[in-house]
């Protein structure tokens, strides 16, 4: 799951990435603390921010 958020999360698909990396961490066994899946979360989160920052192209 975690390589599938990290696609949709550079295809802009944010709502979908989100939902892929937390099904991710949810499945991660409770002895593995996932960081490089929470480095993935929060590198989807900048990604977001940046997107909703840059000025959308007028028509």
């Amino acid at each position: 799951m975690g390589w599938q958020a990290a696609v949709l999360g550079t295809q802009n698909r944010f709502d979908e990435a989100m939902a892929a990396v937390s099904r991710a961490i949810d499945l991660a066994p409770e002895s593995v603390w996932p960081e490089s899946l929470m480095d993935l979360r929060a590198r989807i989160l900048q990604r977001q921010a940046a997107a909703a920052a840059k000025p959308s192209p007028s028509p």
